[in-house]
């Protein structure tokens, strides 16, 4: 029961009392209010009288990106939703941690940190402990906000790219409010793990789980298609993908191959060619009418080539075109390099069938529609949604790390967006929205 509960020992009794409210503390007039809410109280109707099973339920999430830059800050977001039909009072939770790894930042500072050790004393992390935080109503959410920093190096309760930091949280919260769920004083081994906070009506929540594995760059893949909606059409509605490298505090990544799988409803159009031996369809002209990128944004492959096998792990079956990149190249601290390209959705989807001789895998399958003998790409109901997966091959510290992204579109017939020419509307105002309307090639 946050800011209200005190707890305190009559000297008449030596018992330890518990006042929930410090009613002496409100004005004189309280106690009419009292009094009235006193002489109100009248027995329920059958019908409404409480459940015998209401009670709260906290479910607990955490919200943590799964790789972190080495020698970067992990933010996490942690949520507590009572999805029941009572408050759940007085929470308190803890962050387990690892050796090497503190809480750089948090909404509110810890109530306790316990270092636990084992045994012969040695350090084997590090519980974080807040206390009677907040009240949570039924059917509310409370979110709380905390960030992990680790140590890099190859020592003990050092940090390295590939391993990867946990750091579940467990929730404790009281169904009566003046009963506040406490954390035991420090022992000698776990203490919080072996004597959580006890008591009657306190209530443990099912512990959330929380890793992140740590990385020398992050691959981020994006495309610009409003709500992720592109109109098929590879000649009207070419969109372009643009995959981004960055490093953080740590420099010296090697950066090797990056591969990207496009999957067989987009045709990957390179920079400005057009390899097909005809047109698409009569009139449709060739697939340079679209988007051109600059050859330094848009640096040419080294492998184009068309496959359904050797596919990376996630991915799911079947006909993908596989581009390569040859980087060779070493990426400072706090660098960024990026990687550009022109995509559209054909009519048919891409096939491992070629009409003649397979062309090479040198580029001569970018942008050749000769393949695309397959399945309608046609919207049917919401429409396919294509995912696509680029990785990067990375040394860092001599240590070989694969780091990978993904982006989905949906391949629709029709879109429509919806726009407003003023981010606030204030009142007595006029805003202007517009319903833009379009349709596939």
């Amino acid at each position: 029961m946050p800011a209200y509960g005190r707890c305190m020992t009559d000297p008449r009794e030596g018992v330890r009392v518990v006042r929930a409210h410090p009613w002496s503390s409100l004005p004189a007039w309280t106690g009419l209010l009292l009094l009235a809410t006193i002489l109100a109280v009248v027995p329920l109707p059958q019908g409404l009288t409480p459940r015998a099973d209401a009670a709260a339920v906290l479910s607990v999430s955490q919200d943590i990106p799964g790789e972190t830059l080495i020698g970067g800050e992990t933010p996490v977001v942690v949520t507590f939703e009572n999805t029941g039909d009572q408050p759940a009072y007085n929470l308190a939770f803890s962050v387990r941690v690892p050796v090497g790894v503190t809480l750089s930042s948090a909404d509110q500072p810890p109530s306790r940190t316990v270092v636990e050790t084992d045994g012969a004393g040695t350090p084997t992390g590090t519980v974080y402990l807040w206390e009677n935080v907040v009240d949570i109503a039924a059917g509310s959410v409370f979110h709380f906000r905390y960030a992990l920093q680790h140590e890099v190096g190859t020592g003990s309760g050092q940090w390295q790219v590939n391993d990867t930091i946990e750091a579940p949280v467990d929730a404790y919260f009281s169904t009566a409010e003046a009963t506040v769920p406490t954390f035991p004083d420090p022992g000698t081994a776990d203490p919080v793990e072996v004597d959580p906070p006890t008591g009657a009506g306190i209530v443990a929540a099912p512990s959330a789980a929380g890793a992140t594995t740590l990385v020398p760059v992050l691959l981020t893949k994006a495309e610009p298609s409003p709500e992720g909606e592109l109109l098929r059409g590879v000649h009207d509605h070419q969109t372009v993908y643009t995959l981004t490298l960055e490093t953080g505090t740590q420099g010296g990544v090697e950066i090797g191959l990056v591969e990207d799988w496009i999957p067989a409803g987009l045709e990957f159009l390179g920079c400005d060619v057009d390899n097909s031996a005809g047109e698409e369809y009569p009139g449709s002209g060739p697939l340079t009418q679209g988007n051109v990128l600059p050859s330094a944004e848009c640096p040419a492959p080294v492998t184009v080539e068309t496959v359904d096998s050797g596919l990376p792990a996630g991915l799911a079956p079947g006909v993908y075109t596989h581009v390569v990149w040859d980087v060779g190249d070493t990426l400072g601290a706090s660098a960024t390099a990026q990687i550009s390209y022109v995509a559209g959705i054909p009519q048919r989807k891409n096939t491992m069938t070629w009409p003649g001789a397979t062309p090479g895998t040198g580029g001569a399958q970018a942008a050749n529609l000769d393949n695309n003998t397959g399945a309608l790409t046609t919207q049917v109901g919401d429409g396919e949604v294509y995912v696509n997966q680029a990785q990067i091959d990375t040394t860092f510290g001599g240590q070989a790390s694969v780091v990978t992204d993904t982006e989905s579109v949906q391949a629709v017939d029709v879109s429509e967006q919806k726009y407003v020419d003023t981010p606030t509307i204030a009142q007595g105002g006029i805003s202007t929205w517009t319903i833009q309307l379009q349709t596939s090639e």
